[in-house]
Formats: structure tokens, sequence, C-alpha cells
């Protein structure tokens, strides 16, 4: 069982060469390999995402956000694949015995069914929408992997396991797991001027040789912690006792471990509350009787106080969901602050207590990108004398399927598109949703999001025309 589900081939190029499943075998099955074994540095590509946000003047601002991902050598991710492997089935055994742990945590988990952030997301709506009268809290964990303590998560681990200390392999890998070096994939770009491999190929390449490692790469060497912050724009300094790489194999595993024991409190205090916890990563979302939301709202900080983690008020959004008719179909949603209007919002989607819908922000993000790859086109016909390719253009710009290992090189003008396009097609997402959701509002935003596409495309190619005579 477990050799069917931890071994996979990564595609990218690293520190070493990838091993086949035999080789890889040998190595995760020996616990004295795995204490023996050196880990390399991780290398790091931050992901930018585009999102806009009210400015406070009434005005939207584009912004972004940056989130380092470490991907770690071809050995290093057999090892963090198969003991994400041990963990999770410990984990899985934990939540069985805890049937509302089951329900409610909801991120890095096989379910019976298949099911994804859509399902989560309809599921909640239809709740509130039983209820007709209760308050909705939607929470966030600020920094959540960055933020984990090393003390806490080593305690959870042995907990989990029944022993006081870890097995001298589980040791190894928490180690390797929580006192990471890394270095950036830019900075290896300026070491071997912007010659480095991103694919291993059917050579099997490394990104360099052993030589070159030692010699140029190990002195730009740093600290993950020192490294992400300094991608995040914050100051250099290093927490040594806190966080965990975001990318790994197992570091989701490790994030639902840390929370294992809080999340059966809070799944257990809200249900004698008369109301429900669900927690998506670091996304926490309650559902409690109107009256409760201050207990409940406090009771979660509480809890995530003894493990070190903090909410992000900035972030915190409280409404009263109440019924506008007898029959409930139709539910009033207002925010408790503001005394305003609101909709509740949720992994991506947004419920008005009638209509369930793609977040704004979601389409807001999608239509910059569109917008930037539209325009990359243009100036690429432009340059090359062409006409615009338009039914490419549409075809990828509506599957999104589009990138390399590391992300695209070099100035995205070069591509027919730019970086940072998600992989799974956006339309996709919203034909899933339909299936799933079938709303007609959710139908007549798609409908809106293409038809915008269609005439952003039109205008680049009136444009080309123009330029080209």
């Amino acid at each position: 069982m477990i050799q069917g589900t931890w071994f996979r081939q990564r595609s990218y190029a690293h520190f070493d060469r990838s091993l086949s499943e035999k080789e890889a075998l040998s190595l995760v099955r020996d616990p004295k390999k795995i204490v023996q074994h050196a880990f390399w540095p991780l290398i790091v590509r931050p992901i930018t995402s585009v999102y806009r946000e009210d400015s406070g003047n009434g005005r939207r601002i584009t912004k972004t956000k940056k989130r380092p991902i470490a991907y770690a050598a071809h050995s290093d991710s057999h090892i963090y694949a198969y003991y994400a492997t041990l963990v999770y089935s410990k984990l899985e055994d934990e939540y069985q015995k805890f049937p509302l742990c089951q329900e409610a945590v909801l991120a890095y988990r096989a379910f019976p069914e298949s099911k994804n952030n859509i399902n989560f997301a309809y599921e909640t709506f239809v709740h509130i929408q039983k209820k007709k009268y209760c308050e909705v809290i939607a929470l966030d964990v600020a920094g959540f992997f960055d933020t984990l303590d090393h003390s806490l998560l080593k305690t959870a681990w042995q907990n989990l396991l029944g022993c006081n200390s870890l097995p001298e392999d589980h040791y190894a890998v928490f180690k390797a797991c929580t006192r990471s070096y890394g270095i950036e994939l830019s900075t290896l770009r300026e070491i071997f001027k912007n010659d480095v491999r991103t694919k291993r190929g059917r050579d099997n390449a490394k990104v360099c040789t052993s030589k070159e490692f030692r010699g140029k790469v190990v002195p730009e060497i740093k600290p993950l912690q020192i490294l992400v912050n300094e991608i995040k724009g914050k100051k250099p300094s290093v927490n040594a006792s806190k966080g965990i790489p975001q990318g790994l194999s197992i570091s989701a595993v490790l994030a639902n471990l840390y929370m294992l024991e809080a999340d059966k409190e809070l799944t257990t205090y809200m249900n004698q509350l008369g109301g429900i916890y669900r927690r998506y990563s670091d996304d926490i979302l309650l559902i409690v009787p109107t009256g409760k939301g201050d207990e409940a709202e406090k009771k979660v900080i509480d809890t995530l106080e003894c493990l070190k983690l903090k909410i992000q008020d900035e972030k915190t959004k409280r409404v009263i969901v109440s019924s506008k008719d007898d029959d409930g179909k139709e539910l009033e949603i207002i925010d408790v602050f503001s005394k305003l209007p609101e909709t509740v919002s949720y992994l991506g989607f947004e419920f008005d207590g009638s209509n369930i819908f793609v977040r704004p922000s979601s389409v807001s993000s999608f239509m910059i990108m569109a917008n930037r790859a539209i325009h990359v086109a243009k100036i690429r016909a432009i340059k090359n004398e062409q006409t615009l390719k338009k039914r490419k253009l549409y075809t990828r710009l509506t599957s999104l399927g589009y990138g390399k290992a590391y992300g695209n090189v070099g100035d995205y003008c070069q591509k027919d598109l730019p970086s940072g396009i998600p992989r799974l097609g956006f339309f996709n997402y919203l034909s899933n949703a339909e299936k799933i959701i079938n709303s007609v509002a959710l139908s007549k935003q798609k409908e809106q999001i293409k038809n915008r596409v269609i005439r952003e495309i039109k205008d680049a190619e009136n444009e080309v025309k123009e330029q080209l005579g």
C-alpha cells in the first residue's frame, strides 16, 4: 500500500540525480540509512499571487503576495514522501476515532468520496441555509507554516507514535524539516549565468557538478527562515525554533499533525455550543448560534495561543445570518461590526443569502493575468509582424495549463503567456463548480468572464491589425 502511494518521480533538476523506485525503496525502508542520510539544501522559488483589495478611499488596488515554495532534492523528496505516508496513516487513525475531527479537518486529506474546496464550500453554505439563524466567523491563522513551534511539533509527533522520544529515523526527518537550509532559484541563475537546468530530462541531469556545488553553491546557502523572510520582504532575522518549509511532501501532513489536539478541542467545544468548526489549512470557519460569536471566537484565539499561533485580526470576518421569509430560501447576511449587508466568503466562493458565486477577488486575479497574457501576445505579434494567434491564445486562457518545473525563465514577453498562471484552468474550475453547486448565478458569472476574455482578445486583435496596417 505504501509503495503505491508515496513514490513519485520529480521532473525538476536538483543537486542530486533522481532515483529509481528500487533505489528509493532501498533508501526509505532502511531506518539506519535515514539516520545517516545527509539532506541536501532546498531550492526555493517564490510563487507570486496577484489580488485586489480596497485601498480605504473607495478604490481597489492591485497587490502581490510572495509565497516561498521549497523543492527538495530527489533522494530527500522520497524520504519526506515515505514518512509523510507513515505519519498520515496514523493521523487518519486519530480522525477515525474522533468523528467530529473527521468532518472538520478539510485540507491535505484523501476522502472516501473525491472532494475538493468546491464541495467543502458548497456543503458549508447549505449548512448555513439549513440553520437560517446563526453567526458565521471566518478566521485566518497568521503565518501558519512559518510559525509552527518545533518543540510542540516534536511533542505532537511523539504523541502520535505513542513514544516518549522520536525513533532515530523519525528524528532525522524532523530535524531535516526544522533545520533546513536553502538557496533561491534566482541566486542559482546568477551564479551560473542563467545556465541552470530546471528539468532533469532524459539524461537525468543535475543542476550542477559536485565541484560546482561545493565551490559556488555552498557559500550562498542560508538558513531557510532567513531566506523566507528575505523573499517576503521582512527583516532577515531568524527564529530557529519556528517554521517548516512549504512545498515538501511532508509539510502539509505535519501542519495537520500540529493542529490535531486543537482540532479535537475546538470541534468538541463548537459542537457543545450548538455549532460547527471547519479548518482548511490556516482558514478557520465557525458557524454558531446567534449570540455565541464572541464566546466561539475567544475559544479559538485562546486555543491557538497555547500552540503559539495567532489570528490575523484584519482578516477576521463576522456576520449574522437570519431568514427573510418563513421557508428560509432567502437569507439576510449582516456584518456584525458595520451593520451593512455582507456575504459569507469561504474557500474561493461567496454566498449572499440566496446565490453562490466565485469570489470577485478570484475573478479579478484571473482577469489581471488574462489581460497580461493578452498584452504579451499582442506585443509579440506586432514585434514579429504576425497576426494575433487568437485561437491559441483563447484556448490557453480558458485552460491555463501552463508552467515549468520551477516556473518560466526570463522575460515573459518571450512566451505566449506570462508566468504565474495557475496550472488548473480557471474555466475548468468554473465548470467543475457549476456541476457541483448548480447555481444560476455561477453560470451567469462564468459567461460574463468568458465574454470579457473574448472582448479583450478582440480589442488586442484590432490593435495588431492597426499597427501592421
